[in-house]
């Protein structure tokens, strides 16, 4: 077996693989073995067809098997011999097979993954967004709070709330400092995740594998598709396909090509750093949102047995983990920030 490389693009490659007859007729005659084994035809035993009646009969099973078996083979050997190659997808491979003239070739299609070089990390400068909260933001959110609930009556939001009793108030307040601590907390997350990726994407200039930039693609022009033909009173099955589509202007398809390359980045940072969530984060993750329910205690227990919410909290836990390593290996400029840059304070 000899191949040839073909460069198609930056991230693109062509391998063809020239394949003797010899080798295909081997794995013909191995396929016919493994097919004689476990196939009976009337008049015949299982294990005692002729091979002729065989052959005839499965001609194209046999070969399909046989161009499969070589092919996995052929690509295996590749990867062996070029462990440096990173894939972006699944290879794709297209047997090419001449009877008359005897002649098998495979191509395979791959694309590579984006190549960055991280040892620049260490110099380069990140803003980090900070607010430490003081006693004025307490005061101003807890008179938003009793303004939106209870018409500036403390009482009447204290009760609205289901804050009841002599320390009615001290429950109340309490509340209130631990929602304002978690909002700003998440907030300033979210804003220095932003502050990062948008640094890393300056800093790390690459292009995506053609075919995920046009799936993403694809996928939102028909999810648009679909739903304005459902607002428009139109309705299709659930396991039919929907062929609608809208064509996404460029500055939508560059927002989700930015989308797609923070995520990549994400990943590979995460996944060469071997960066793992901490268990105590993601168990605070769950009592937070846990708190805004009435009965707490039920609560946890039905979001750690939810696929979806357990999948939610490891990811939120992975991007801090993400946000403080990359913290603590860069340049960080400080910036200080209003409260009204990370939540609602309008106080109307």
């Amino acid at each position: 077996m000899s191949y040839e490389v073909k460069e198609i693009s930056q991230l693109e490659r062509e391998v063809v693989f020239s394949v003797s007859w010899e080798e295909f007729d081997k794995s013909m005659q191995k396929q016919l073995v493994h097919l004689k084994q476990t196939v009976a035809i009337d008049g015949f035993r299982k294990g005692k067809v002729p091979d002729e009646i065989l052959l005839k009969k499965y001609t194209e099973t046999l070969q399909d098997q046989a161009i499969k078996d070589i092919s996995l083979r052929c690509w295996s050997d590749y990867l062996a011999s070029n462990k440096n190659i990173v894939l972006a997808t699944q290879p794709m491979y297209n047997p090419k097979l001449d009877i008359k003239n005897k002649i098998l070739s495979i191509d395979y299609f791959y694309e590579l993954s984006p190549e960055i070089n991280l040892l620049s990390l260490e110099s380069l400068e990140i803003t980090k967004f900070e607010y430490s909260i003081n006693q004025s933001d307490f005061t101003s959110m807890k008179e938003k709070v009793i303004k939106e609930h209870g018409n500036d009556q403390s009482q009447i939001a204290f009760e609205k709330l289901g804050f009841i009793g002599d320390d009615a108030e001290q429950k109340f307040d309490l509340a209130i400092k631990q929602t304002l601590l978690q909002e700003v907390e998440f907030k300033l997350f979210q804003k220095n995740k932003e502050s990062i990726l948008e640094a890393l994407l300056n800093e790390f200039q690459f292009s995506l594998p053609p075919s995920i930039l046009a799936k993403a693609i694809t996928t939102e022009e028909r999810r648009l598709g679909h739903e304005l033909h459902e607002k428009a009173g139109h309705t299709h099955k659930a396991e039919e396909p929907c062929d609608k589509h809208v064509e996404l202007d460029s500055f939508t398809k560059t927002l989700i090509e930015k989308r797609l390359k923070s995520d990549w980045i994400l990943k590979h940072i995460v996944n060469n750093f071997n960066i793992i969530p901490k268990q105590e984060v993601i168990k605070k993750l769950i009592s937070q949102t846990a708190q805004s329910t009435q009965d707490p205690e039920k609560a946890i227990r039905q979001l750690v047995q939810n696929d979806y919410w357990r999948n939610y909290f490891f990811t939120i836990a992975l991007e801090i983990e993400f946000v403080d390593h990359i913290f603590n290996r860069v340049k960080i400029v400080s910036k200080p920030v209003k409260l009204s840059d990370l939540i609602d304070t309008n106080n109307k």
